[in-house]
């Protein structure tokens, strides 16, 4: 196991390749990359191993062993780890590639998949009862990211670390995530873009280019090159786009938003806004390291643009509204999952006039660095249960980061690329996917959500449904003055520092 963190940034891989590879092919002994640099004004071009395919043994080969995959998922999520033949790009390409790798590897791949609500137990009730019996006959367990925290903090998953295979500071692998899930010198859960869940759960600012042409709104696309894509900067963009017919039903606004307990959409605000609630300390266990004046600050910066005379939020409007009064062209702007792009609507939408454009959410502040993207807590993690013997864990791990590499490349050609990139063949908005997709932070708190803390982003969303009655003073008071939060903290480092020496005891 080669245990990197803190990676630079992603690099994408050429159309060429990813459609070579979307088939599955044996990625072993890849050739080296060129890359260039410039020194003192010259080209160089160079040599290094290339970090988007997986290091395996040129001769792997499982002998017909059978690899299960258990998942729990959404239905917009389905069909992700098997599919048939149904005349589906992204079905195709997923049963096509299953397929590669059981010729190449000598395997055979079994899905064991739930399409329904993943807001339950039923993952943990389930391998609680496996672990619990010494068995393994679901040797890969994926469900949302934050019910599979479950089983990581209930000791039942294997530490990632001693899987000799799987190396963690791979392209397929995300290395925001993998800051959050590490742990001292463990790690029981890995994501990144081996999982088409990891795009489609990516929070983005959609924006109508239709609207802005015919209000003259400046591009902004060049306000995120120039670093000036603000909350401030957002909200100024939706006061001139706004126009009142008399009926809120018919006005167009500049930002329209589903917010409040109920809404996801505004997730991505925390993360986008560099709003940070815990760290690590110098052993790689979880710290509160949370600046209450930032907290404050990007609060109001975010509710200026919700409540701005250009913005139409509300509490009961619900995703779909929001969706159809942007497709209707009533809406400048919308924060959403990036599944929307799916939709048949955003799909017309695209296909006729100006269509859409999809741009990071904004940033704080010119202060702010760099722009931040927020995977949502429905994004899969992966796990692998604790009763594997050491023989099977090794064999598991070499099979799995196969399995990742192979379908990274898919992700990204079939997935990334047809269903997100190709719509916008212009160079800006290439570079604004890779923006995007670069520099994903996702905050310990919201990884672990209500299995092991009571304030994550989801606190957040009643400031932003109601600040009439909730504010970001009160909810720090409540969460981070009284200790409460701290002692979480305190509780689940102790919680893994029993499970990685052997001492810990599940509950009953």
């Amino acid at each position: 196991m080669k245990k990197i963190r803190n990676l630079g940034c992603l690099l994408l891989l050429v159309f060429a390749f990813l459609l070579l590879t979307a088939c599955g092919a044996k990625q072993t002994n890849q050739p080296a990359d060129t890359q260039a640099e410039s020194r003192d004004g010259q080209d160089i071009v160079t040599e290094g191993p290339r970090n988007d395919v997986a290091d395996l043994p040129e001769d792997l080969n499982f002998g017909g062993k059978i690899f299960t995959i258990r998942s729990i998922v959404q239905n917009a999520a389905a069909r992700e780890f098997e599919a048939a033949l149904n005349g589906s790009v992204i079905d195709q390409a997923v049963y096509n590639k299953n397929r590669a790798l059981e010729e190449t590897y000598g395997c055979l791949i079994l899905n064991n998949e739930t399409v329904g609500n993943t807001n339950t137990d039923q993952m943990l009730q389930e391998i609680s009862a496996m672990v619990s019996a010494g068995t393994y006959e679901n040797q890969i367990l994926v469900t949302a990211g934050y019910r599979m925290c479950s089983l990581a903090i209930n000791g039942l998953l294997a530490d990632i670390y001693t899987m000799d295979a799987i190396d963690v500071g791979k392209d397929y692998y995300s290395q925001g995530y993998n800051e959050a899930l590490s742990i001292g010198e463990s790690q029981y859960l890995i994501t990144g873009k081996l999982s088409m869940s990891y795009y489609r759960y990516m929070l983005v600012m959609f924006y109508n280019r239709t609207l802005f042409s015919d209000f003259g709104v400046e591009d902004p696309q060049e306000l995120v090159f120039a670093q000036e894509w603000t909350m401030e900067k957002a909200a100024e963009i939706a006061q001139q786009i706004y126009q009142d017919n008399g009926n809120p039903e018919t006005n167009i606004y500049g930002y329209v938003g589903f917010v409040g307990g109920d809404s996801s959409q505004t997730d991505g605000f925390m993360s986008a806004t560099d709003m940070r609630v815990l760290s690590k300390d110098e052993t790689n266990y979880y710290r509160l390291d949370i600046n209450q004046n930032r907290f404050s600050g990007a609060i109001d910066q975010i509710l200026r643009l919700l409540y701005s005379e250009g913005s139409y939020v509300s509490t009961s409007i619900g995703n779909e509204t929001v969706q159809n009064r942007f497709t209707a062209g009533t809406a400048g702007m919308m924060a959403f999952r990036l599944y929307v792009v799916e939709n048949s609507d955003m799909v017309g939408l695209g296909n006729t006039g100006l269509g859409y454009g999809i741009l990071p959410l904004p940033k704080q502040d010119t202060v702010q660095e760099d722009y931040i993207s927020y995977v949502q807590d429905q994004c899969f993690l992966f796990g692998f249960p604790s009763s594997l013997t050491e023989e099977e864990k090794q064999s598991v791990g070499l099979f799995f980061e196969a399995f990742a590499s192979d379908t990274y490349a898919v992700v990204k050609s079939v997935y990334y690329e047809k269903a997100l990139t190709t719509r916008y063949l212009d160079e800006p908005s290439t570079r604004i996917m890779e923006i995007i997709d670069t520099n994903v932070y996702v905050d310990p708190i919201n990884v672990y959500l209500s299995t092991a803390f009571s304030f994550t982003t989801g606190r957040l969303r009643q400031i932003y449904g109601d600040p009439a009655q909730y504010s970001i003073a009160s909810i720090l008071a409540t969460y981070v003055t009284s200790g409460r939060l701290q002692q979480e903290v305190d509780d689940l480092n102790e919680t893994f520092q029993s499970i990685a020496n052997g001492t810990f005891e599940a509950s009953e």
